[in-house]
């Protein structure tokens, strides 16, 4: 069972996520930026690698807005957040696991 669902070619709905820190708490996006990371769960070359947009900073709230050739190909993704703060750092969200994204065929 996928976290997200959305139909080939479609760029509705926008895939929102509220990013925790490794204890679970809401992670302070202030001063970062954030990329979105997708691809196929039998390839290693991401589908997506662009940015995300930070929509509440105090609470790590982000969503990534879908482009038609992001979701052109039906399958089974992995994704996930990549934050880089102020100072350069960077991690990942989730820090264990991945948010699971199925695109279904359009008819």
């Amino acid at each position: 069972m996928a976290d997200f669902y959305i139909k080939t070619g479609n760029q509705l709905p926008v895939l929102s996520a509220a990013l925790t820190d490794a204890t679970g708490q809401p992670m302070d996006l202030t001063d970062c930026t954030v990329q979105f990371r997708m691809r196929q769960a039998v390839h290693s070359t991401p589908a997506v690698n662009a940015p995300a947009s930070i929509t509440d900073a105090a609470n790590g709230k982000v969503q990534y807005a879908w482009t038609s050739e992001d979701t052109a190909t039906a399958g089974t993704y992995i994704a996930e957040f990549v934050i880089t703060n102020g100072s350069g750092q960077t991690s990942t969200s989730p820090n264990s696991g991945y948010i699971s994204v199925q695109i279904t065929q359009s008819v």
